[in-house]
């Protein structure tokens, strides 16, 4: 695994191109797991749960009930190096 930031981006959602950030299921600072559920972003009458794509300490950047589009950043991962 790379050192480093990694950013957590919404995906593309099909028709839709927004969707509003409704939950956070880790808090900033937390350590996730790759694939953990992240955060819930209600799109066209769902809920689309976004994953960590690594493991590492989460930075959460939008905030609960801020509209974000396709590609939006929603927060970060940053991953410690190996000594």
């Amino acid at each position: 695994m790379t050192a480093g930031r990694h950013e957590i981006a919404l995906p593309a959602l099909g028709n839709a191109e927004s969707g509003e950030v409704s939950a956070w299921y880790r808090d900033s600072g937390a350590s996730v797991a790759t694939g953990e559920p992240l955060v819930a972003v209600d799109v066209d009458k769902a809920v689309l749960d976004v994953p960590a794509p690594v493991g590492g300490v989460l930075t959460a950047v939008a905030e609960v009930g801020a509209e974000v589009r396709v590609g939006d950043l929603l927060g970060w991962i940053t991953v410690h190096g190996e000594d």
